[in-house]
């Protein structure tokens, strides 16, 4: 029978012992808890920096970048500010004739108003987005637009 007490250990802890166990776990869960606030916290920092750049940038591929990045970040869970930033995308893009970046404002604004059901509006902005994407002999991103439809 003492053999068996060994093994099991609250036993062996004493009151106080089963005291500081219980805080040391309440300390660990508060630290996760902090650590996940820090990670939720960094996300909207990289928001913020991206509509710096989209506010007060200069109208260049980096500023259209912006946009789709913005996009991209409120596609499902706010899309029609997600529509308003990827029609930005695309009439910057468009004025200073960066192709690239056209092709993907269209692809975004495709796959939202797809989401949104309007799907006539989704499949003009995807034929757009891919005759643009062949044109350009961008093989993964019409890979990547066909993929989508």
């Amino acid at each position: 029978m003492e053999n068996l007490e060994k093994h099991y250990w609250p036993h062996i802890l004493t009151i106080d012992d089963q005291k500081y166990f219980a805080y040391f776990i309440k300390v660990i869960a508060c630290f996760i808890l902090l650590l996940l606030n820090f990670t939720a916290y960094n996300q909207d920092r990289e928001t913020d920096s991206l509509l710096e750049v989209a506010a007060k940038g200069k109208d260049d591929s980096l500023k259209v970048n912006a946009f789709i990045d913005l996009t991209i970040a409120n596609a499902y869970s706010a899309p029609d500010k997600a529509l308003a930033f990827a029609d930005s995308a695309k009439n910057l893009a468009t004025k200073i004739n960066f192709k690239s970046g056209e092709a993907y404002a269209y692809k975004w604004l495709g796959l939202i108003n797809n989401n949104k059901g309007n799907y006539y509006e989704a499949l003009v902005n995807s034929n757009k987005s891919l005759n643009i994407f062949e044109s350009l002999g961008d093989k993964i991103g019409t890979s990547n637009l066909l993929n989508n439809l």
